[in-house]
């Protein structure tokens, strides 16, 4: 299976829409609350950092990131559940790590669920630390200096 990386184009939003929905389809099903993780995906391209994973002409992945400056955030990592377990979740966010650091970022944040405990334990895999954790919300940061493990 061969899957491409590339920057996301207005033409990729259902695509990624329905990607991002079928990768937080089962914590939905399970009860979890979360925000809609899927709306103004067409905004997040004309406005923000978007790369997808594509597969025989369809989105399997994809990486939503909000740039400032210093810090940067990672506002969403999806990856379809057809395509889980073949390491796309860590490639998009080394792309994250690696485009914060040649734009000179310092720092990327990011927000995740408690109730998503294998993304805690990937994040921490790559380097991020806990930075602040209530009930349901974690949030962690890492530099972009360092490199992925």
């Amino acid at each position: 299976m061969s899957v491409i990386l590339r920057r996301a184009v207005l033409d990729d939003a259902a695509g990624i829409v329905r990607c991002i929905d079928a990768a937080y389809a089962p914590y939905l099903s399970a009860g979890l609350k979360l925000p809609a993780v899927s709306e103004g995906v067409g905004d997040d391209i004309q406005n923000n950092l978007v790369w997808v994973l594509e597969s025989s002409q369809r989105i399997v992945g994809c990486l939503i990131v909000v740039a400032a400056d210093d810090i940067w955030h990672l506002a969403n990592v999806a990856v379809h559940p057809d395509f889980s377990g073949q390491g796309l979740g860590k490639r998009l966010i080394g792309t994250c790590v690696d485009a914060a650091k040649l734009a000179g970022a310092h720092h990327i944040r990011l927000a995740t669920h408690a109730a998503m405990p294998s993304n805690v334990a990937l994040y921490t895999r790559l380097g991020w630390v806990v930075t602040q954790q209530d009930d349901i919300r974690i949030q962690m940061s890492r530099p972009s200096s360092i490199t992925d493990t």
